[in-house]
């Protein structure tokens, strides 16, 4: 599984955002402009990028690069909705390994964050930004472009968030599982801890 390293700066455009639905379909089998974020709300799908397969199910995120081969071989699910996002590439933008990101992050910049192509279970907060994100695109409100941004930004800063160590003092993060991330709590509380444990 690849990480990306992108800026999330409240700058980034987005060329579009909406919701998807399927009676049993394919991943269109392309090479995208842009990069594709999907939130998968309900039913399964499974994606190619390259030579590696996500499963994608409710409350997963999947981050597909700009320029990379996306592709499907099995059909989702039949009623499988999900939402996604459509926004440029920058020149900085850059796919690489986990170890090359954490090398990476040695030199920080202002807004640059670090997330894995696929997290699962992503939590509550990830699906309701997504969702204003999208809602917000669509809206008649007169600065919703401006909007989307801000929210672009907050969402790529909470998927970074996620995916960083319990050693960085982060109150919540991801276990690495299979081909992806998911949430891993520690001890039941009021105020639960999560921490990163290999698979």
């Amino acid at each position: 599984m690849g990480w990306i390293e992108l800026d999330a700066g409240h700058n980034r455009t987005l060329e579009t955002a909406n919701f998807g639905r399927s009676g049993g379909t394919l991943h269109p089998d392309r090479v995208t402009n842009y990069h594709d974020i999907v939130y998968m709300e309900s039913g399964s799908w499974e994606v190619w990028e390259e030579t590696t397969t996500f499963t994608l199910k409710p409350g997963d995120v999947l981050f597909l690069f700009q320029g990379r081969h996306h592709f499907g071989k099995q059909l989702c699910t039949r009623g499988a909705r999900w939402m996604y996002l459509h926004f440029p590439r920058r020149p900085q933008d850059r796919f690489m390994s986990h170890a090359a990101l954490r090398s990476s992050a040695e030199k920080p910049e202002s807004m640059r964050v670090g997330l894995p192509s696929h997290i699962t279970s992503a939590g509550p907060q990830v699906e309701q930004l997504v969702r204003e994100i999208v809602h917000g695109f669509w809206s008649s409100l007169q600065h919703r472009r401006q909007l989307a941004r801000v929210l672009l930004s907050q969402l790529l800063i909470e998927l970074s968030r996620l995916s960083q160590p319990a050693a960085s003092a982060q109150d919540v993060t991801l276990e690495r599982y299979g081909g992806g991330w998911k949430r891993s709590p520690i001890a039941p509380s009021p105020s639960t801890i999560w921490r990163l444990r290999p698979a």
